[in-house]
């Protein structure tokens, strides 16, 4: 995802997958969907882009999912005709800010009868606020300079600053070899303007499209990584509890560990 921004195709089905821990070996697996309106701004295109991205967890047995929507818990039919056998969807329909939709998925076995139905999950899609920019260039603690261009990180695990961002109330920071920035090995999810890499925060977060990985990651020596850093307005200041976000441009910087 350089993350969110949205992510290029194959990381973003990487991200999901990780997001989503798998069911249990037995029948009663339960089934746990994740929802997420995201809104975001495309520059070359001159307006907002809205999706729906939904994730949940492999049921032992089913071997497709029916998507349910509607813009009532009460009233949900299937946007699925032909059914999914993956564990993720986009839904590219719900283009009004402020227009509300809630998701329910069953998996379905081999006979698509139902085995199984998720809880429901809502959303709310925001609006775009135009005041959310690209944050500047993070500086590194113990390091000298104001950027990380072309600068050395003094631990493996550095800690990194920013300044806010207007209206922003999250960041979204990865960490990606310079060869492979489409890769992360560290992402994180943080409501201050700080993030050390290696850590993440104790909650657990179910954001489609923005996983969490890289705890305890340490930074190779001699290795060049690409920064990427995405501010974020969401629809509630508990993340654990956000359903809803507004993405702002993305910026992204080098820096080098060197032992």
């Amino acid at each position: 995802m350089t993350a969110f921004r949205l992510a290029p195709a194959a990381v973003l089905t990487s991200f999901l997958l990780t997001a989503c821990p798998a069911g249990s070996q037995n029948t009663q697996s339960s089934l746990t969907l994740q929802a997420l309106a995201v809104t975001q701004y495309n520059a070359s295109r001159g307006l907002a882009q809205y999706n729906v991205f939904l994730a949940w967890n492999a049921v032992p047995r089913a071997t497709s999912y029916d998507v349910l929507a509607g813009a009532s818990p009460t009233n949900l039919n299937s946007i699925t005709p032909n059914f999914t056998t993956k564990t993720s969807y986009t839904d590219p329909t719900v283009t009004t800010p402020g227009a509300s939709q809630s998701y329910q998925i069953r998996a379905l076995d081999v006979n698509a009868s139902e085995l199984i139905r998720s809880n429901i999950a809502s959303v709310q899609m925001l609006s775009h606020d135009a005041s959310l920019s690209a944050p500047t260039a993070p500086t590194i603690v113990g390091a000298s300079g104001t950027g990380l261009a072309g600068g050395a990180a003094p631990s493996a695990q550095p800690t990194l600053n920013w300044a806010p961002v207007p209206d922003a109330t999250a960041y979204y920071l990865t960490l990606a070899p310079a060869s492979a920035p489409g890769n992360p090995v560290f992402a994180v999810l943080v409501s201050t303007e700080s993030a050390t890499i290696g850590t993440l925060p104790d909650t657990k977060l179910g954001w489609p499209g923005y996983a969490q990985m890289g705890s305890n990651y340490s930074m190779t020596s001699g290795t060049t990584y690409s920064v990427s850093l995405s501010a974020l307005r969401t629809n509630v200041s508990d993340l654990s509890a956000v359903s809803g976000i507004d993405v702002g441009p993305a910026g992204s910087w080098p820096i080098t560990y060197s032992k």
